[in-house]
């Protein structure tokens, strides 16, 4: 009884282990320009897009009118300017925390239409310590968003 109990709390340490994102801060976004790129940007905020879980795909009919896209963002926003000091700005110490979200993108090259169903996955503060979820889901430009998914070579995107 005691191994069956022990094993069935270790399964739900794990599961729960897996279903959290690792934290994020701005020097990991930073140091990996490969990978995390920046794909829009604002007077609020700056959008970076994981490429390692970018998945698209496209119906093969001309001139592929269809495409869905998967892909993981982090929001990071901007600290208010009236707060920030000379160090900050040489520091780089710019964002106040950083969002996840996972967003689907569905087009309509056809119709020349874009959707976005975007839902949150985590809050950080800017050093990479846990912060309170702020929004259910992220208003971006989605026209803008895959427009610039698209300028990601393919050999960037999740296989």
């Amino acid at each position: 009884m005691k191994k069956s109990v022990c094993a069935l709390l270790m399964g739900a340490i794990f599961l729960a282990g897996g279903i959290h994102s690792e934290a994020m801060d701005v020097n990991t976004l930073m140091a990996d320009p490969g990978r995390y790129r920046v794909i829009a940007a604002d007077e609020d905020e700056i959008v970076f897009a994981d490429t390692n879980t970018l998945l698209a795909m496209q119906t093969r009919d001309y001139p592929v009118s269809i495409e869905n896209m998967r892909v993981t963002l982090y929001v990071g926003r901007y600290r208010e300017s009236r707060h920030l000091t000379a160090m900050d700005w040489m520091n780089g110490n710019l964002l106040s925390r950083i969002d996840e979200y996972t967003v689907q993108l569905s087009a309509n090259r056809r119709k020349n239409e874009v959707h976005m169903e975007s839902s949150w996955a985590a809050s950080w503060k800017a050093d990479g310590t846990a912060s309170e979820k702020t929004q259910k889901k992220w208003k971006g430009d989605a026209e803008e968003l895959y427009i610039n998914l698209q300028l990601i070579p393919p050999g960037k995107r999740a296989e």
